[in-house]
């Protein structure tokens, strides 16, 4: 059950250490500004999913998922609206994205009610996971439409683009693909398919694609104080030291430690 936690605060805070970074070094970039939005959803809703992974409790646990699903249910009209600023077509789908935008807000209003998330059950090694309700239904075809859309326009966007931008969408349809493909394993558990969210791990590949783009062709804009350096000095401390802190909170001291130090 570890790997679950540990997974959910890795992906919350690369998420919020690249938002933090692309608002702060341009956020007069609409670019910048809608990623950040979209990175924000993410780390909003792996941090609290962490929080549901350790809750020990039934009540705690259904507040958990309630919350977390309130940053789920932003991440597909954020990352369409990010997706249109990105390929240079906001002005073109802008209705969509309006609308995306009042979808999520229906579903938000009716997260924290039986509406959404009614009750946690035992499936499976977890204890407390959450079971759907009638407005899960639409939203979870919102996310896959709003998702699977995005993508379309990225690849359509890279068969016509040249240079610094076929790269740039490259890497941002690569990463997302991958990170969407993981986070959807969240899903079927909620439908009481046997299959555990051990892809998860690959929502931080997002993340990583994009650093990319953003270090070796300029995405978003950004001054490269943002170097591979700063990066590592960054992010390698605080995931290394997270095994640690979680294990020693739950496991104690014990032979755990050295596999863990390798």
């Amino acid at each position: 059950m570890i790997f679950y936690p540990i997974t959910a605060i890795i992906n919350a805070l690369t998420s919020i250490t690249v938002c933090v970074i692309a608002l702060t070094r341009n956020p007069r970039s609409q670019l910048n500004r809608s990623f950040s939005y979209f990175a924000f959803s993410v780390a909003f809703w792996s941090y609290c999913y962490f929080l549901w992974q350790i809750s020990n409790n039934a009540n705690s646990a259904l507040f958990w998922c309630r919350v977390l699903m309130a940053g789920a249910i932003f991440i597909p009209s954020t990352f369409f609206h990010f997706v249109c600023v990105f390929l240079g077509i906001f002005d073109r789908k802008k209705s969509i994205i309006v609308y995306s935008y009042v979808a999520s807000l229906i579903f938000f209003l009716s997260d924290f009610t039986p509406l959404f998330i009614p009750s946690v059950s035992q499936k499976l090694i977890f204890k407390y996971f959450e079971n759907f309700g009638p407005m899960y239904h639409p939203f979870l075809i919102m996310f896959a439409g709003l998702t699977l859309y995005s993508h379309y326009l990225m690849f359509a966007g890279f068969k016509s683009a040249n240079g610094a931008k076929k790269n740039q969408i490259k890497y941002v349809f690569s990463g997302t693909l991958v990170g969407f493909i993981g986070g959807s394993t969240s899903f079927f558990l909620v439908y009481n398919i046997p299959i555990p969210p051990v892809g998860n791990c690959l929502v931080t590949i997002y993340i990583i694609m994009v650093a990319i783009a953003i270090m070796r062709h300029r995405l978003m804009d950004i001054n490269l104080m943002l170097t591979r350096a700063g990066v590592f000095i960054t992010v390698y401390p605080i995931i290394l030291g997270i095994p640690f802190w979680i294990g020693f909170k739950y496991l104690g001291k014990g032979p755990w430690i050295m596999p863990v130090s390798q």
